[in-house]
């Protein structure tokens, strides 16, 4: 019987094929192993040379770069303030002899009251804007008119002008100031008697001057205490009634004309960058 087995498989090419990819499969296998045996000595060598490190370095991080930066407190060029405060009412002058002579410094109590002001911040060293405030002056007018009928009225002091600051600090989460202001006061005490209201008025100049410290809460909030005065030395005052106004400069002892403020800022810094 006749084998099973292909008969071009005894052939002499297919013999000598065969042999050739043999030669080809062992020759590459040792060009591999001889890369290998090459390359692993080099590496070696590579991992026994000891590192030296480069002049003036210890190999570790310094530690400035492992602490956290310092949060940057920028100061902008314009700055919007409110500021609530509770004052001291005071007066020039002394007291009269006399009861029956009207005297509206006679009793001063608190005045409450609240300031805002626009600051444009030329330079980190200065500003100059505009300022506005609102004092609710409490006075006994029983003794501020010499009218034992009378009763207490609102007592209001409405002050404008114009402000600069300067700072003390260009950088840094403290910025203290101090500020000088100049501007019109309006000050008014309405006693309500029978059978007709009476109010004091008093017009003029005023000045203010400020010291204080805001500390950054955000990037643009500002909160900080801050101590002024204001003074109202000159100034014409008034009584007016229902149909007419007269002159008081010589029929009052006194009228207010000073106040001593402690106040709460709230700063929000808007602009360009200083």
């Amino acid at each position: 019987m006749d084998s099973l087995e292909p008969k071009f498989s005894s052939q002499p090419w297919a013999r000598l094929a065969t042999k050739r990819r043999v030669a080809w499969l062992v020759g590459g296998l040792f060009s591999w192993l001889g890369a290998v045996s090459i390359s692993v000595p080099a590496q070696a060598q590579d991992l026994a040379r000891p590192y030296r490190l480069p002049p003036g370095s210890t190999g570790l991080a310094p530690i400035s770069s492992l602490q956290r930066e310092p949060e940057e407190f920028l100061r902008r060029s314009v700055e919007i303030i409110a500021a609530p405060h509770v004052g001291w009412i005071g007066c020039g002058g002394s007291a009269p002899s006399s009861a029956t002579t009207p005297d509206p410094c006679a009793k001063l109590g608190f005045a409450p009251g609240l300031d805002l002001a626009v600051l444009w911040r030329m330079a980190p060293h200065f500003a100059m804007g505009a300022w506005a405030g609102y004092a609710a002056v409490s006075w006994d007018a029983r003794q501020g008119t010499a009218d034992p009928l009378a009763k207490n009225g609102p007592g209001r002091w409405w002050n404008v002008g114009l402000e600069a600051r300067g700072y003390l600090r260009s950088e840094g989460s403290f910025d203290p100031y101090v500020g000088f202001g100049l501007g019109a006061g309006f000050l008014s005490l309405t006693s309500h008697g029978v059978p007709d209201d009476i109010t004091l008025q008093r017009d003029g100049l005023v000045s203010r001057a400020t010291v204080g410290a805001d500390w950054w809460v955000t990037g643009s909030l500002r909160l900080g205490p801050q101590l002024g005065f204001l003074w109202q030395p000159f100034g014409g005052t008034e009584i007016c009634g229902p149909d007419r106004c007269l002159d008081a400069s010589n029929a009052l002892a006194r009228m207010p004309n000073r106040s001593l403020r402690l106040s709460l800022n709230v700063t929000f810094g808007v602009g360009d960058e200083l």
